[in-house]
């Protein structure tokens, strides 16, 4: 966004995106915990199903990127990693919007969050503070 700033495309006219679901690899190097390693798409997760799919138990562990604003998971045994936006980078996202007057937020796929509490909750949320 900030490279289509500099070239003065019109703020109103760019939107950012979020996910409501996660998108995991696997074969990925464990190297930095996976991030920014090769790997081939395994499946798709809905955000609604990260606390059984990320479960304690399950191998993954969170990890943020500072400079994306973005969480990520990794499963060392299994050399799984997974991207996703969650509550934090959601909420990173729409400041963005508003410190930088973006035209806004559009994201994929509302079945996937929670009926309540979810991530629209907390665009909304977000907004109105």
């Amino acid at each position: 966004m900030n490279q289509l700033l500099q070239k003065n495309i019109p703020a109103d006219k760019l939107i950012i995106g979020a996910a409501f679901y996660a998108r995991v690899w696997e074969q990925v190097a464990d190297s930095n915990h996976g991030l920014y390693q090769t790997g081939k798409f395994k499946q798709g997760v809905s955000y609604k199903m990260f606390p059984q799919y990320f479960s304690d138990s399950s191998g993954f562990k969170y990890y943020w990127d500072n400079k994306a604003k973005a969480p990520y998971q990794y499963n060392r045994r299994k050399k799984l990693f997974a991207t996703f936006d969650d509550k934090k980078s959601i909420r990173e996202k729409t400041k963005f919007i508003r410190r930088e007057k973006l035209g806004g937020i559009m994201f994929w796929e509302l079945s996937d969050d929670l009926p309540v509490n979810g991530l629209l909750d907390e665009i909304h949320k977000t907004l109105n503070n």
